[in-house]
């Protein structure tokens, strides 16, 4: 009996830890303009972006660089189409 409480007592300050250290994160999409002016002026170095692209697949990257007309940053996550 003593085990199993000292068992859910570490199971709650474990879970109690995990909830107060996770980050909050808010997503939303953004229009692109053709220009590329508005991508930009929303994303900095250092933004981690979720790319969809139209066969299903998910990038998740870290930018390093914003160009003219392209994002460069280093892969943190990719899933393939159907998964």
């Amino acid at each position: 009996m003593r085990q199993s409480t000292v068992n859910r007592i570490w199971t709650t300050v474990l879970l109690a830890i995990f909830a107060l250290t996770t980050g909050c994160t808010t997503m939303r999409p953004i229009t692109v303009q053709t220009g590329g002016d508005e991508m930009r002026a929303d994303i900095k170095t250092g933004d981690k972006v979720r790319v969809f692209t139209t066969d299903g697949a998910t990038h998740t990257l870290r930018v390093t660089q914003v160009g003219t007309s392209s994002l460069i940053g280093n892969a943190i996550n990719m899933s393939p189409s159907g998964i």
